[in-house]
This record gives C-alpha cells, sequence and structure tokens, in this order.
C-alpha cells in the first residue's frame, strides 16, 4: 500500500469520526510501517478519542492488508501545541502563547510570551507584559500554546 492510500485513510477515519487531522508521518522499513497520527477537535482531545480513531484506523489499515508488521500511533496535539497557521492563532485567542520570531533590524531571533491579543489577515498581536506587539506571520519561526 503506497502512502498515498494510507494518507487517505487516514484522513477518512477522522473525517467519518468527526476529527481533524493536525500531524501525519508514515515511514516504510524492510519489515514494516510506521504510521504517526496527531488528531484534534475543536473541543479537547482524550485519550479515548485517541482510543476509538486508533481503533478504527486499525480496522480499515487491516482491510487493505497495509502490512503484516505495522506501528501505530495516535495522539493529540498537546496542551503546548505548535501554532501553525493563523487560523490556530484565532482559534486560540486570548490564550497564553510563546513565539518565536526574527527581527528584521536585529538580523536575529526574538521570544515573546504573551496572550493572543487579535489575529489579522496576516499578523498576529500579542499582549506582553502589558505592551501589544504586531509580528507578521511569515516572521514567526515557531509558536506554540503557552499553558
Amino acid at each position: 500500500m503506497s502512502k498515498e492510500k494510507i494518507f487517505e485513510v487516514v484522513k477518512e477515519v477522522a473525517s467519518d469520526l468527526d476529527y481533524l487531522i493536525d500531524e501525519v508521518s508514515i515511514f516504510f522499513s524492510k519489515n514494516n510501517v510506521k504510521i504517526f497520527v496527531k488528531i484534534d477537535s475543536l473541543g479537547a482531545i482524550s485519550h479515548e478519542d485517541c482510543s476509538l480513531y486508533s481503533q478504527e484506523l486499525s480496522n480499515r489499515l487491516k482491510s487493505f492488508d497495509v502490512s503484516k508488521d505495522y506501528i501505530l500511533e495516535v495522539s493529540s496535539p498537546g496542551i503546548n501545541r505548535e501554532l501553525k497557521s493563523l487560523d490556530l492563532f484565532n482559534r486560540f485567542k486570548n490564550a497564553p502563547v510563546k513565539v518565536i520570531y526574527k527581527d528584521k533590524e536585529k538580523e536575529t531571533n526574538k521570544v515573546i510570551k504573551g496572550k493572543i491579543k487579535k489575529v489579522l489577515e496576516n499578523s498576529v498581536k500579542i499582549v506582553s507584559q502589558g505592551e501589544e506587539i504586531e509580528i507578521i506571520f511569515g516572521d514567526i519561526v515557531k509558536a506554540n500554546l503557552d499553558y
């Protein structure tokens, strides 16, 4: 079975169970296939959610005979999830965040901790120590919730 087909099944199961896919990694080796999936939802993801998704995905993968030996790991993005899009910044508005971004003037990276105040068309406003700082999304090196 190809990576594309496995990815298709991963997305299908998520859609059928009303989950979102945060991340998927698929690795083939001589003897097995390793599949790592991070599921998400608009609410919280529990261990039961991961178990349910894992069971359903396993059943479907078996029906396609993916491999005699495969490793499946299902998890959530976690409490300190990475914010990879403006949509995620918007979803977690008012949440504590840690952002590493490029400071073009000093040609270095800066770190800011604060709360997500506002999401604009191509930037994010963070309030830190009473100061509001606007960061262009393209300048963000990495951003995580910071609970």
